[in-house]
């Protein structure tokens, strides 16, 4: 179990396992929350690892957070809701 096959797809260390599951390696992980702190804002959460970069929930404002905290948008690969609140989806 997790001999990988292939050669690393993206240069970064995400490799194919056999099962076809994907294995990260060599760099860590990050957790950040995106939030402007105050009561009327829900956070986001911007989880990087390798290249890839996953976003939890977009609230309202979620663009400008991004702007206002160095992320950038076209980077993000991958957006995962929570719940279709406004919270999570910013409508």
């Amino acid at each position: 179990m997790g001999k990988s096959k292939g050669k690393n797809r993206r240069g970064g260390g995400v490799q194919v396992q056999a099962d076809g599951s994907r294995a990260m390696h060599s760099r860590p992980t990050s957790l950040e929350v995106l939030s402007t702190w105050t009561g009327d804002s829900a956070p986001s959460l911007l989880v990087t690892a390798d290249a890839e970069r996953l976003v939890v929930n977009a609230p309202e404002g979620w663009q400008r957070l991004c702007v206002e905290q160095g992320v950038k948008v076209a980077k993000v690969s991958t957006l995962c809701l929570t719940d279709l609140s406004p919270d999570a989806t910013g409508e």
